[in-house]
């Protein structure tokens, strides 16, 4: 059975960290590779306190590498206050991510899974509106955030994509679909190393860059570069950087 999937992520310009574009280009790669139908990306409104931006241009130079038509949406500026919440008062442009969530479900021809490595928000929400929908149309929500170790005296302090939305985390595991929890770490803070009740991961990322091909080499230079999203295309076309290149 062929695999459809929306992409939710805090794919930022200027990143955060770069773990969300190499994530998005895996997930690409297994789109172009014809493993899933990737039916669109979902990016986390901005946290007030950070001054970045939905990296679109992302997405444009992955579209242009592969020859894809991937659409986007941008979530919701406002925090569900409860995890029963369904923000019924927002404004068309503020509900753009839920409507996507649930116009994908809704228009896929087989049930879709979810892939959440940001904020559960909209996705949360969306379940809220229409749990109906996600019981027939949703294949399983694959869920990155917060700690897993099994000891309750280790727990720390909430994980970063959980404190984004507590209840929003909350409310994902009462929607009627699958939900396989994968957590980011065991505990947090994090000991930064491979554990057993985490996903965290470690590579080098000078052993990859140099196998990949030119302009996804710029895919991430423009990234690390911090270069302007409106040069997107003459970034990921023109010359390598060679001194960004070189500091990875």
């Amino acid at each position: 059975m062929a695999v459809h999937l929306l992409h939710q992520t805090d794919l930022f310009r200027p990143h955060q960290d770069p773990d969300d574009h190499w994530d998005l280009a895996c997930v690409y790669a297994l789109a172009f590779a014809r493993q899933l139908t990737l039916h669109g990306v979902l990016i986390d409104y901005p946290p007030p306190d950070r001054d970045r931006t939905p990296d679109i241009a992302a997405i444009a130079q992955l579209n242009y590498l592969t020859g894809l038509r991937v659409p986007f949406g941008a979530g919701s500026p406002k925090a569900m206050s409860v995890r029963t919440d369904q923000q019924k008062g927002a404004s068309r442009s503020e509900e753009n991510g839920i409507r996507m969530v649930l116009d994908t479900l809704q228009n896929a021809p087989e049930p879709v899974v979810i892939t959440i490595v940001g904020s559960c928000r909209d996705v949360a929400i969306a379940g809220n509106r229409a749990p109906d929908l996600f019981r027939e149309k949703c294949a399983g929500v694959y869920l990155n955030a917060g700690s897993g170790t099994p000891i309750p005296e280790r727990l720390g302090e909430l994980e970063y994509n959980v404190r984004l939305n507590v209840s929003a985390f909350a409310a994902i595991f009462d929607l009627p679909c699958p939900v396989y929890w994968m957590p980011c770490f065991e505990i947090t803070p994090p000991n930064w190393c491979v554990e057993e009740y985490g996903t965290f991961y470690r590579f080098r990322q000078d052993e990859i860059l140099p196998y990949l091909s030119p302009r996804l080499q710029n895919y991430f230079i423009s990234m690390f570069g911090h270069k302007s999203a409106t040069r997107w295309l003459g970034d990921l076309c023109g010359a390598k950087d060679e001194a960004i290149f070189a500091a990875q």
